[in-house]
């Protein structure tokens, strides 16, 4: 599921950011022992490496952390 989820990212935000969020899932799934299957989990990771890459910050920032989280979790189920 990860890596269909990187696949999509490549295709709506590029290359470099979805190598950023690839390293962060992988981290939460390898360093810190979570499952690839946690949908909340992922789509939290997910969504602070999209604000983080995209270099929204201030008022914006909590809004395209949501949107971001959305955007993962209808990628997820999509997947599914």
């Amino acid at each position: 599921m990860s890596h269909r989820l990187i696949l999509h990212l490549t295709k709506l935000y590029g290359h470099e950011v979805s190598e950023s969020v690839y390293g962060r899932v992988s981290k939460y799934h390898f360093v810190d022992g979570h499952a690839l299957n946690d949908v909340v989990g992922i789509s939290k990771v997910a969504a602070d490496a999209l604000v983080n890459e995209l270099k929204v910050g201030g008022e914006e920032e909590e809004e395209v952390r949501k949107a971001g989280r959305r955007v993962v979790q209808c990628i997820v189920q999509c997947l599914n």
